[in-house]
Formats: structure tokens, C-alpha cells, sequence
């Protein structure tokens, strides 16, 4: 009797964190080996969904510390020695992956909010909320030693080599 991978504790615990953190049923399919429509019957039933709502709710419980640690990164990267480049390098990913999840990180195919904050010319924000995301675009820009010509994967480029 050979039942499902998701009999198993260890792994049914594994696939609740990950619908929890928003991890396509796909995804974590392919992680523990399993079809996607086999994830997706186990996060539809309801025990199921009550767990994966209380792993959500304990996740959002440590948003604070979370946001708070992200932000003492990305303050502290200045003072970082460049002879630490590994802790520099995980700085700059940190600050990369907020600005790309506020969609204002400058890449090859720029945002529109970067566009608008660049030219200033969004009628989406008010003046001051668009003098407020410049300044700080241009001064996590200036953090960031970015070169404004210099498209983000190869900014990422150099950084690693």
C-alpha cells in the first residue's frame, strides 16, 4: 500500500509553507515530484485550506521583523567593507528585490512607474508622492552605485564576476 507522498507528514508540511508563502501548485509539484494536479486536490480540501490560512496568518505575524531587518540591510550597505563582498553582494540583492518588487528597479525593460518617476509626468500620483519617489529612487540609485545606462541582469553581472 503505497500511498501519496502527501501522507507524509515531513512533506504535507513542506507543501502547507509553501501555498502559505504563495508557491504555485506547479512549483511545488516539481519539488516533491509530484503532478500539479495532485498539489492542487490536496490545497482545495478543507483541512488543507485551514492549515495553509493559519501558516499565512503566522507568516504575517513576523512581517515586522522581516521588514525591519530588510531595512537595517539596506541602510547598512554603505558601511559594508568591500573586502566582505559576500555580505555586500546578499546587501545588493536585498535592495534589488525591493525595488524590483515596487517595480521601480531599473532593468531592460523598465517599468512604467520608473519611466513616470524618471520624466516626471504621472497624473497616476500626486506631486509630492512623485517628488517623494524620486528622492528616493535617486538616492537608492546613488546607494546602489547604478549606472543609469547600465541595464539591471548586467549590473547583476558584474557584481557576481
Amino acid at each position: 500500500m503505497g500511498g501519496s507522498k502527501l501522507d507524509s507528514l515531513k512533506v504535507k508540511r513542506h507543501v502547507i509553507q509553501r501555498l502559505a508563502s504563495g508557491a504555485s501548485h506547479t512549483a511545488i509539484g516539481e519539488e516533491i515530484k509530484m503532478d500539479r494536479s495532485a498539489v492542487t486536490r490536496f490545497a482545495h480540501r478543507d483541512d488543507i485550506k485551514a492549515l495553509v490560512e493559519a501558516e499565512a496568518m503566522r507568516l504575517t505575524e513576523i512581517l515586522p521583523d522581516a521588514i525591519q531587518a530588510v531595512i537595517d540591510t539596506v541602510k547598512s550597505y554603505r558601511d559594508i567593507p568591500d573586502d566582505e563582498m559576500r555580505r555586500k553582494e546578499f546587501a545588493y540583492k536585498v535592495i534589488r528585490d525591493v525595488l524590483k518588487a515596487v517595480k521601480i528597479f531599473p532593468t531592460p525593460l523598465q517599468s512604467q512607474t520608473f519611466i513616470n518617476i524618471q520624466q516626471g509626468d504621472s497624473e497616476a500620483c500626486s506631486p509630492e508622492v512623485m517628488e517623494l519617489l524620486k528622492f528616493h529612487t535617486q538616492q537608492n540609485v546613488d546607494i546602489l552605485d547604478i549606472d543609469p545606462e547600465i541595464p539591471g541582469e548586467e549590473r547583476e553581472a558584474e557584481i557576481t564576476e
